[in-house]
This record gives structure tokens, sequence and C-alpha cells, in this order.
């Protein structure tokens, strides 16, 4: 398989540009997460998974809904990088990320009615916190599609689209509890107002065929939003299934009109502290400046990290709350003591 394009490693990335508002993440940060994997039926899931974790679960075949119970398996995400900086800082402890993985049910339309293993389908992706998401991109005709041809596109919208009503069902029956809610007294009137708006704003999207992952939201909406564990709104990352000969050319006939899709809904960039907030919450919320390195400058040194060479080579970086973390960049956050 061929990961076409990430559209989030651990959870959506919200500000785009440094100068961009400050903005939550929609899911959860941390780097213990649970994905599922998840597509139409028959399209290379289970091996997908097997592949992964490296294990003998589930139930790869050549035929619909193999996989009825989501198997699940730890993975401990091996990085290069993580020993680097273990040997530049000398650290006695090392804590890798570990994803939790699971194989889930094949979905079809109208999974949203409860077609097929739809509401277990469903219901099971609303457990995780992101999405690997399998799309057949090889002809075979020996092996089952159970849309009778391939083509990506469609089989990406089919399960996107039935995210989405799953999602609109979900949030008329809130909205229409938080329009009770805001007519008894004891409530804040103005919370409750904007949780309303919120609430709208997510239909009127949804109802535009756009996913909630796709839209940029402000820290407040992304308050009301992340308690709702919308099935839309979970990062995910789309892999094309291709054959051998394709994955070793890197040319595939599917590649530019899935790479296309996928761009319809790509929104990148973390900021300093909220990439500290990763590792803690008081980093986060107590930030005052970061000290980076890039990866390239440091991945040959044999350790410690000599901060005063590296800064006399104009190699030490020192930034605000808006610089936006590239990948492999290291940070040595400065926060203020006994804050919260």
């Amino acid at each position: 398989m061929q990961i076409a394009r990430q559209l989030s490693s651990t959870c959506r990335l919200l500000a785009k540009k440094a100068s961009a508002p400050k903005k939550k993440y929609l899911g959860r940060i941390s780097n213990n997460l649970s994905l599922g994997v998840v597509g139409l039926a028959n399209v290379g899931k289970s091996t997908f998974f097997q592949a992964i974790t490296r294990s003998t679960l589930g139930n790869p075949a050549n035929y619909p809904f193999a996989t009825i119970e989501a198997e699940k398996s730890l993975v401990v995400v091996e990085s290069a990088k993580l020993d680097q900086f273990q040997k530049l800082f000398q650290s006695e402890k090392k804590v890798p990320t570990s994803l939790t993985v699971y194989d889930i049910a094949g979905l079809t339309r109208n999974a949203a009615s409860g077609q097929g293993l739809g509401n277990k389908f469903l219901a099971d992706i609303r457990l995780v916190d992101g999405i690997f998401h399998v799309v057949r991109g090889f002809r075979d005709e020996e092996i089952t599609h159970i849309e009778n041809s391939v083509d990506p596109v469609r089989d990406m919208t089919i399960v996107t689209d039935e995210l989405i009503l799953k999602d609109l069902d979900f949030i008329e029956t809130a909205l229409e509890n938080a329009n009770k809610k805001v007519k008894k007294p004891g409530h804040d009137k103005a919370l409750a107002k904007f949780e309303i708006d919120t609430l709208e704003k997510i239909l009127d999207l949804l109802y535009s065929g756009r996913k909630v992952a796709s839209e940029e939201w402000t820290e407040e909406e992304i308050d009301i939003i992340n308690p709702l564990n919308l099935l839309t709104a979970k990062p995910t990352v789309v892999l094309l299934n291709v054959n051998p000969k394709d994955y070793i050319t890197n040319n595939n006939e599917f590649m530019e009109q899935v790479e296309g899709w996928i761009q319809e809904n790509l929104i990148e960039g973390s900021t300093a502290p909220e990439a500290a907030g990763a590792i803690h919450t008081d980093l986060q919320n107590t930030f005052i400046s970061a000290q980076v390195y890039k990866w390239e400058d440091v991945k040959n040194e044999s350790g410690p990290l000599d901060e005063a060479a590296l800064k006399s080579k104009g190699k030490q970086l020192r930034v605000g709350k808006t610089y936006v973390v590239e990948d492999g960049d290291v940070l040595v956050v400065k926060a203020a003591r006994g804050k919260k």
C-alpha cells in the first residue's frame, strides 16, 4: 500500500500561517492515540491492519464483510529521531509514540441508515481518535469490488457521505436539545446561544457536503465541537492500495485523482505552544518561548547537545507563540513556573 497524502499525523492541524489567530486542535492531543482502519468492504483493510501491527489478527479474505467484530492491536512507533534526541539530551527515559489500531468492519452505501454493518461500523469509528481510510487503486478481476468497478474517488466519496449523514443526524438532535436547554432557567444565555450558533454552523457545513475537519474553527467553537466526537471531525490518513508494480514505479493511474480529492480537505501547521501541549497541557498554558534546532543540523551530532556551538553557528532559533512547527524540529520550551 502507498500513502497518498497524510491529512494529519495525530490530529487536525489548524493554523496555516504564523499570523493566523490562535486555534485549538480538533480532537485529542497525545502520543498515545487510537486509529481505526476504515473503508468500503473488501478493499484491503485487514491486510493493511496486519501489516502495520505486524500481527496475524484480522481476517483478510476475498469477500465482503470478512471482518465483523473490530480487532485491535498496540503499535509502538519506532523513530530514529527519538533515538537521536535521547542521545543529544542524555535522557535516561524515552517515551515513544504508541497507536492502538482497530480493524473496523467494512462500509456500504446507506450505512448511516443501518444497511450492511453500518451501525456497528459507525459506532466503532466514533470510539477512535483518527482514521486510516483505505481505498482500492488496482484492477484485478479475481478480487471482488462491492461497487463492481475500481474508482477510488467514488469510494472515498461514499465513505465520507455516510460519515456526513451520521453526523447530520447527531447534530440535528444536539441542536434540538440545545434549543430546549436555552429556554430553561439557570443557564448562561450567552453561552447557550453561542452553542446553538456553532451547531447551526456545523449543520450548514454538513448539508453542503463538507466534513467538519475541512473547516477552520475558532478556539471557542472547538470547545463546543470536541466533546461531540463527530465522525467527520476526526483526522484522516488516506491510503491508496496499489499493486506491486505501481508501488515500485511510483506510477498509479488513480494517484492524481486521489490527491486532488484530498487537497480539498487539507489544512496544515501547528504552533509552538500547541506542540508543547502535546507533551503536557501546562507547557502550552504557561508557554513563554522556545529554542528551535532543525533536524538537519542535529541529526549527525554525537551528543550531548552543544547549544552554545549551535548558537554560534546561527543554528539556534528563538521563537514565540506564533511559530509554526516543522517536521523534525527540536524544541526546548521555556515556560512560566507555578502557573496553571
